[in-house]
């Protein structure tokens, strides 16, 4: 009867360890779980940052095209010349405003 005693606590002391074990599993889950979704906002948070950089630099040189574009205008306009330079940085401001959109884009695609 003894020996059935010392078994039967020895059986209660393992499981009371399994259940700890797994409480501590469950813990550590948790944890890392939120450690991935912080790390997650992170990146989030970069991604954002580039996109809202690259926008910038589209936008800003975009209005200084446009703001060369429109003294190239006057200036032919007032003198009746060819409006090929005017042209060119119309091209220009598209191709880099085009550059600009799949940057952040793919930033955001990547993201």
């Amino acid at each position: 009867e003894m020996q059935m005693l010392r078994e039967a606590a020895e059986a209660e002391r393992a499981k009371a360890e399994r259940a700890q074990a797994q409480a501590e599993l469950e813990k550590a889950r948790a944890e890392h779980e939120v450690e991935l979704t912080e790390v997650q906002r992170q990146v989030e948070r970069k991604a954002y940052r580039v996109v809202n950089h690259t926008s910038k630099r589209v936008m800003s040189n975009t209005a200084q095209c446009c703001e060369l574009v429109v003294k190239e205008l006057r200036a032919c306009c007032d003198a009746g010349v060819e409006l090929r330079r005017a042209v060119q940085l119309l091209e220009s401001t598209r191709a880099q405003a085009t550059n600009g959109f799949h940057m952040c884009r793919s930033m955001l695609l990547q993201a």
